[in-house]
């Protein structure tokens, strides 16, 4: 396969060792080098010994090659002739990629030709391919500078043996979070270039495949424009289109995300495809106070009557409830109150502001005689600083106090309170007597009458 040709027009001979060398670089594949041509002018003595070669290039002195050859000296099949001369060996010289090489022809015979580099190649350099430097250099390896500077064209060039044809070359690449939390913000994003050598005009592609769930492409854009691009438009020599993801994951899972980048005539499937797996993990616990509130009251009471019940106020977070902790009881029957509060397990006092810790319960005895028949409605509120959770801070419960009861006779009711008292024997003995000084009475009465 040609690699290329040198272009000049020039006697190129300098005190009888004339030699020429033309700069490189390869682009991102590595180049496999089979045959090197070259087209000589007019040659006043064929000669036999000429050969070429590629060297390594000296960033030091970037004006010629350095003298570290790359596979060998390739030599022609016959003497130097006018025309095109092809220099080849049986084994190619393998150049890496994203390198700066030189091509050096190397006349040994003293035949002093004139020779012409052919400007004949015909392919752009671009991605994948080597592109020639505008600057070589051509005079006698016998001097210490390179006399005369020209202009190199264009280079026609070999990947891997073959010739590379002009087509679109669409390749993918995802930037996207390797791990993403439930319920928490993801986002990324993936592109897809034409690295090729023609625009990417018909069925284009920039495909993405298995995002996690909740998220999604939310659109994309081409570069350096920034404007809209959706599947089917163009992407011309260079362009990127960029799409962005973004979502809230809501399964914990792991998936294998595909993109696929693509364009009728394109041909390397090698960058057309990315893939990258995603983990999506539970969120974390968020450690919290949560402070639950129950009433454990009697419904119903007797004014005058004992009345007892009860109130808690249980920490059932993931934090200790240490600021601004509560556990506040409002509208209890006139006559009770709630004398005393401990928490459990040990039964130890406890007030407002003095922590609960995660677990523990909070436990508040109410007691009292009522003294007003009425229905009130009593409220309990369980809280402490950092407790979010609301639906269970608040408890209501409705206590009826009736009046005391009325004895159907008339008499009050014979409650502990209204007993009447049994006459002693002495105050039977008065009864007696006042009864039988009546009767002495009322006889002397008749008598006088």
């Amino acid at each position: 396969m040609l690699l290329g040709n040198l272009p000049h027009a020039e006697t190129c001979h300098v005190n009888g060792q004339p030699d020429a060398a033309a700069h490189f670089r390869t682009g991102s594949k590595p180049l496999s080098v089979e045959t090197i041509r070259v087209e000589w002018g007019e040659v006043t003595t064929p000669g036999t010994q000429n050969r070429a070669g590629i060297f390594a290039h000296n960033p030091e002195s970037p004006a010629r090659p350095s003298g570290t050859q790359v596979g060998g000296w390739k030599r022609a099949a016959g003497a130097t002739q006018q025309s095109v001369m092809a220099y080849t060996s049986s084994v190619p010289i393998a150049l890496q990629p994203n390198t700066d090489y030189w091509v050096v022809v190397e006349i040994a015979d003293n035949s002093r030709p004139r020779c012409t580099y052919s400007p004949n190649f015909g392919a752009d350099p671009n991605a994948g391919n080597p592109t020639l430097s505008l600057l070589s250099a051509i005079g006698s390896t016998d001097t210490p500078a390179w006399p005369v500077v020209f202009t190199i064209l264009t280079l026609a060039y070999a990947l891997d043996g073959t010739v590379s044809v002009p087509a679109p070359d669409m390749s993918a690449s995802l930037y996207l979070p390797a791990t993403g939390t439930v319920g928490q913000p993801y986002a990324g994003h993936y592109t897809c270039q034409n690295v090729g050598t023609v625009d990417a005009v018909n069925d284009v592609r920039c495909l993405v495949q298995a995002l996690p769930d909740g998220v999604s492409s939310q659109g994309c854009s081409i570069s350096p424009s920034a404007t809209p691009w959706r599947a089917g438009d163009a992407v011309p020599v260079a362009q990127i289109v960029r799409c962005e993801v973004s979502g809230t994951p809501t399964t914990a899972t792991g998936v294998a995300t595909t993109l696929l980048a693509y364009a009728q005539g394109d041909t390397n499937f090698d960058n057309s495809t990315a893939r990258q797996f995603i983990t999506t993990s539970a969120a974390p616990p968020v450690l919290a106070p949560d402070m639950a509130a129950s009433l454990h009251l009697t419904a119903t009471g007797t004014v005058g009557k004992p009345y007892a019940g009860y109130y808690t106020c249980h920490n059932v977070g993931t934090a200790h409830a240490e600021i601004n902790t509560r556990c506040e009881v409002s509208g209890l029957p006139y006559g009770v109150h709630n004398p005393v509060c401990t928490i459990s397990p040990g039964a130890m006092p406890w007030r407002a502001d003095d922590p609960v810790p995660v677990g523990e319960t909070v436990r508040c005895d109410v007691s009292g005689t009522p003294t007003d028949a009425v229905t009130t409605n009593v409220y309990l509120l369980a809280h402490a600083q950092g407790d979010t959770n609301i639906s269970n801070s608040e408890a209501r419960q409705s206590v009826s106090i009736s009046a005391k009861p009325v004895d159907p006779g008339g008499n009050p009711d014979p409650s502990p309170g209204n007993v009447q008292a049994v006459p002693s024997l002495s105050t039977w003995g008065q009864i007696v007597l006042s009864g039988l000084l009546l009767g002495c009475g009322l006889g002397a009465r008749r008598r006088r009458s």
